[in-house]
Formats: C-alpha cells, sequence, structure tokens
C-alpha cells in the first residue's frame, strides 16, 4: 500500500509538472511582442488609425493567421508582392475596426 501511495504522489507531481511545462509551450497563434510592436509602429503611422484601430487589425491578423503563416506573407510583401488573400483580408478588418471603434465611441487612445 506505501508503494502504491508513494507512485501515486510521484505520478502527481509529474503530471503538474508536465501541465506546468505545457504552458510554456506558444501557441501556433501567439507572436512575438517584437513582431507586434513592429506592427503597431507602421499601422501609427498611418494618419486614418489609432491604437484602439491597430490593435484589432493586430488580434484580427493573429487569429487569422498562425505565427509560421504570418512570416511566410511577411516574405512576400517584403518582396514586394502582396498576396491579393491577405490584401482583401486587412481591408477587410480595418473596416471592421473602424466600424467597432464607432460603435464604442470616438476615442482615439
Amino acid at each position: 500500500m506505501k508503494k502504491f501511495i508513494k507512485l501515486s504522489g510521484t505520478l502527481l507531481i509529474a503530471f503538474i509538472l508536465l501541465s506546468g511545462l505545457s504552458s510554456c509551450v506558444r501557441s501556433e497563434h501567439e507572436y512575438p511582442v517584437s513582431i507586434k510592436k513592429n506592427f503597431m509602429k507602421g499601422c501609427l503611422s498611418s494618419p486614418a488609425t489609432n491604437e484602439k484601430i491597430c490593435d484589432c487589425m493586430f488580434d484580427k491578423i493573429q487569429k487569422k493567421y498562425t505565427y509560421k503563416e504570418f512570416l511566410k506573407i511577411d516574405k512576400q510583401i517584403t518582396k514586394g508582392h502582396t498576396p491579393k488573400d491577405y490584401m482583401d483580408f486587412i481591408e477587410k478588418a480595418a473596416m471592421e475596426c473602424v466600424k467597432n471603434k464607432k460603435k464604442n465611441g470616438n476615442s482615439n487612445k
């Protein structure tokens, strides 16, 4: 019986440690902070946007594209070719974010 209790305790500790480690693993849709900072910097350079709109757009991008997909799109954009489906998505996301801003008030920050 003592062996069973000891084994159960060991398994419980192992389970707790493993479940803690799994929370350290990034989601496929989680981007590094530097990516968001760069996006926000570029987005905020447009006079038609503000922090809420840019944040909303980034959230939509992050939900739709995995980090790996986003990097692939970014590479294409850097080479001078923006995929049409990405542009269509960005335009739609921007319109939705502007609409949400108007619905929730016109504050800039």
